[in-house]
């Protein structure tokens, strides 16, 4: 889709803007410290890579969470009612991705799009995160 490419690009762009920047670092040109990375690389952009790679990283987080939001909509049958209130939801992580990121609520894009695309009905207590789950789902992207 043009979100994943988007994402693709933008990765691409966050490594060589990062490659450059090392290779600043290795030339002798910028110090690496803390401070001079937040200045000149996460603050700041190059004559080559103008956005700031936290802009960057920002960016990226919010598309990959918007096309993991679509996913998880297109797993629902079209006008599909759902009771949402006595719902069960089973989130889970491909075994080998995402260590230590979206194990709480308050973490996991896919638990917080399931519950948006709820209306507010579907209650944390009826959210299950099985981190590195092998669970047995059809891929959403499949049809």
């Amino acid at each position: 889709s043009g979100v994943t490419d988007t994402i693709n690009a933008m990765t691409d762009n966050g490594l060589w803007m990062a490659g450059a920047y090392l290779v600043l670092v290795r030339d002798g040109t910028v110090p690496l410290t803390q401070a001079d990375v937040s200045k000149d690389s996460y603050d700041a952009g190059c004559d080559d890579h103008p956005i700031p790679t936290g802009n960057v990283m920002v960016a990226t987080f919010m598309l990959v969470d918007l096309n993991s939001a679509v996913g998880v909509r297109g797993l629902f049958k079209p006008n599909a009612r759902l009771d949402w209130k006595n719902a069960r939801v089973l989130v889970h992580l491909p075994i080998g991705t995402n260590y230590g990121a979206g194990l709480t609520m308050q973490s996991n894009q896919l638990a917080h799009a399931v519950k948006v695309l709820s209306g507010g009905m579907l209650t944390n207590d009826n959210v299950l995160i099985a981190p590195y789950a092998n669970a047995p789902c059809p891929d959403a992207s499949k049809g």
